[in-house]
């Protein structure tokens, strides 16, 4: 988001479709994909149980700029 704020491309910190989740499960450690709004209900439940570390891949449309947007500018400044 910072290259993308600063104009600049950002292709190059994109990172090739991976399932994070798949390779947490794989290792044995507690895992889910957030793709909707929805989904983050389920992820904060999953977080609030779990005893141990939890893998949370959160997936963000390319190009998704939030409302937080104004504050990655702001970051390591």
């Amino acid at each position: 988001q910072r290259l993308q704020l600063a104009g600049l491309p950002d292709d190059i910190a994109r990172c090739p479709e991976l399932d994070f989740a798949a390779l947490a499960r794989a290792v044995g450690v507690r895992s889910l994909t957030v793709a909707t709004v929805g989904d983050l209900e389920v992820a904060r439940a999953l977080c609030a149980e779990a005893r141990w570390p939890v893998v949370v891949d959160c997936k963000v449309p390319t190009g998704t700029l939030g409302e937080h947007s104004a504050l990655v500018s702001r970051v390591g400044r």
